[in-house]
């Protein structure tokens, strides 16, 4: 939730108050920048503002605010400067005191935005609450020995309060500091790992694809050969070629046809080195007897007529 960064002033923007919170100007505007800067840090001139820095309306003057707008929201003018600041002053009541000094320790640690890298807190605390306890013995001086003595007991109490509460947020700190240092580590482990599981799977993904294309044109060569073996040889002579013996194979009247005229182009001996080269032909037995039949059945034909 932001708050206003102007000391003693605390102020917030809550669903109930609806405070209104305006950011320092950006680094382009460097005039106004400045005037901001010399006029909330006056005490600390050597502070910069961060983007989680705010000031509130009540630091304005009626002048720096636009005229009242349409749909009734307020808006600080482009040159408006914050130039309303009452500061708390430390009273008799040790509370005020070590209040306004809590306030400075927390704007203190508000320079340092990243918790990892922040330094040690609790030397620089100490020093905060040892400079506000000599503003307050100085001050109170005039009120006799016997208050001011209370008064010290008190604040060295809320001093004691005050360091163990900054030395538990300095071991918080340094807990998470560890945390966020190992994190990384094991993060990067589980990429390391990741890249390295796509790696192989790029190589078992090449591999396959070389594999599917070896594949498809082995299927390719097959299925040519296949086309160009049925234009030279017929049905029952490539079933020849898949089984272990022609026994049994019923040759058709092209075979036949065809083997009877490589017997007398070729000669017996020519058509037997054939069948020896495993070439799907019948045998001169089976040649024969297909010879025979075709006599006879021209005999019986020529019987009839």
């Amino acid at each position: 939730m932001p708050v206003c960064i102007v000391s003693g002033c605390g102020n917030r923007h809550t669903k109930a108050s609806k405070i209104y919170l305006a950011s320092f100007p950006s680094e382009k505007d460097t005039e106004r920048r400045k005037l901001w800067i010399k006029n909330v840090f006056k005490d600390q001139p050597y502070r910069q503002p961060s983007i989680y820095y705010y000031v509130c309306e009540d630091h304005f003057e009626d002048n720096m605010w636009e005229k009242v707008r349409v749909d009734g929201k307020r808006k600080l003018k482009k040159n408006a400067v914050p130039t309303i600041f009452h500061r708390r002053k430390c009273n008799d009541s040790s509370n005020e005191c070590v209040s306004q000094m809590s306030e400075d320790v927390r704007a203190s640690e508000l320079d340092e935005p990243k918790i990892i890298h922040t330094a040690p807190v609790h030397s620089s605390a100490i020093s905060h609450l040892a400079e506000a306890s000599d503003s307050v013995f100085s001050n109170e001086e005039a009120n006799g020995p016997s208050d001011v003595e209370n008064d010290t007991e008190a604040l060295k109490k809320r001093l004691k309060q005050t360091e163990q509460m900054l030395e538990e947020a300095r071991n918080q700190l340094t807990e998470l500091k560890k945390k966020f240092e190992q994190e990384p580590h094991e993060t990067n482990k589980i990429v390391r790992r990741l890249e390295q599981s796509n790696i192989q799977l790029r190589k078992c993904k090449k591999k396959l694809w070389k594999k599917n294309k070896l594949m498809m044109e082995k299927l390719n060569r097959q299925n040519g050969l296949k086309r160009a073996v049925r234009k030279m040889l017929t049905e029952d002579q490539l079933e020849v070629l898949t089984r272990k013996a022609s026994r049994g194979i019923k040759w058709s009247i092209e075979t036949m046809t065809k083997a009877l005229q490589l017997k007398f182009l070729c000669g017996s001996i020519g058509y037997e080195e054939l069948r020896a080269s495993n070439m799907p032909l019948p045998s001169q037995r089976t040649l024969r007897r297909f010879c025979l039949q075709l006599m006879s059945k021209r005999a019986a034909s020529a019987k009839k007529v």
